[in-house]
Order: structure tokens, then sequence, then C-alpha cells
């Protein structure tokens, strides 16, 4: 982690040194954030993000992943659901806690769970590629994620959703099936094809 606050640091000062006199601090208990501007930095026990201009960074226990080519002013003041840029992901999706995530057209393949939405996280997915090893979207304690036109493959099922999970999928193909369990909640919204991993 020292690493990482070390590189969010030079960032700032590589791409926000002109602005150092004009950024704006917040420090509390989840955290502390540093808007400079030009660059944004936030760093709390999930990790560590930084934005400049059209790059974006994100670091944390799930590993570190980065985007360039993201359009100036989507992140940094983002509205209620950020899209990140499309593309290849780097590293598995986690939505955790409170957040509010959307991703468009991103490409995930290899990982033993691609999709990770828990704690109360609303995660949308549109226009996805997901092949996952074991589970391409898993939804658990209370996470909240929406398919929409996605192809999801996943050898143990496309979508798991447990403990109080819910996912609903409105024009997506699930190759490895749905799995519920407990109170977790898969809703077919229509002109999905369900069936077995290719």
């Amino acid at each position: 982690m020292r690493t990482i606050a070390l590189v969010a640091i030079s960032t700032i000062l590589a791409f926000g040194a002109p602005a150092l006199a004009q950024q704006k601090v917040k420090v509390g208990p989840g955290g502390v954030e540093v808007d400079t501007g030009a660059v944004k930095v936030k760093a709390d026990e999930s990790g560590v993000e930084v934005h400049a201009d059209d790059v974006d960074v994100e670091a944390g226990k799930s590993g570190a992943s980065v985007r360039i080519g993201v359009k100036k002013g989507s992140r940094h003041s983002p509205p209620a659901k950020a899209a990140p840029s499309a593309g290849k992901v780097g590293n598995p999706i986690v939505c955790d806690g409170n957040q509010e995530k959307t991703y468009t057209g991103v490409l995930i393949k290899g990982y033993d769970t691609a999709v990770l939405a828990k704690g109360n996280c609303d995660l949308t997915l549109k226009n996805c590629t997901i092949e996952a090893e074991r589970y391409g979207v898993m939804s658990k304690s209370n996470g909240d994620v929406k398919l929409i036109n996605c192809r999801i493959k996943g050898r143990k099922a496309a979508v798991s959703v447990k403990g109080n999970g819910d996912v609903s999928a409105r024009n997506c193909i699930l190759s490895g099936g749905v799995e519920t369990f407990g109170n977790g909640e898969f809703e077919d919204e229509g002109n999905n094809s369900i069936g077995s991993y290719d």
C-alpha cells in the first residue's frame, strides 16, 4: 500500500503541480481525497484511485488497473454512475459497499470470478463480454447487478446469486446457466438465452 501511495503522490506532482495552490483536500475517517482540478486522488481502505487528464489508475487488494483514453471530465466529477472506458479490463470487476458503478463495452476473460458485487453495491453491465473459469457474474450480500445486452460464460455458472443478492438480465446470452442460493434472486427481464457452457 505504501508503494501505491507513492505512485499517487508522484502522479499528483507530475500532472497537477501547476494547480497545487488551488487544491482541495478532504480528510475523514473513511480516507483522504485530494482534488487539484486537473488531478484527483482518493485513498481509503479499499485502495487508491488516481484520475488525471485521460488516464485512470485504480489499485487495491484485488489488483490494479490502468485505463487510458478516458474522456475528459468523466471521472473528475463523476455522476452517480461513472462509466469506465470500453475495452479490456485488466482485473476482475469488484463492486463492494455502497458503490454505484456502470461498465459499458468491456471484455473480461480468464478469472475464477470475473465480476463480483456485494455489500449493497449497485452494478450495471451493458454490452459486455465476460468469460470466467468458474463464475462470470456473482452477486451476494445485497449486491444488485443489472445485465443489459451482455454475453457471459462461466464454467460453473454464468451467473451465481447468493445471500440476498439480486441479478436482472435483459437481452443476454448466459452460457453456463444461472444458480441461486438462499434468498438470492435472478430476474429474467426477457429476450435472454440461458444454456450450458460451450
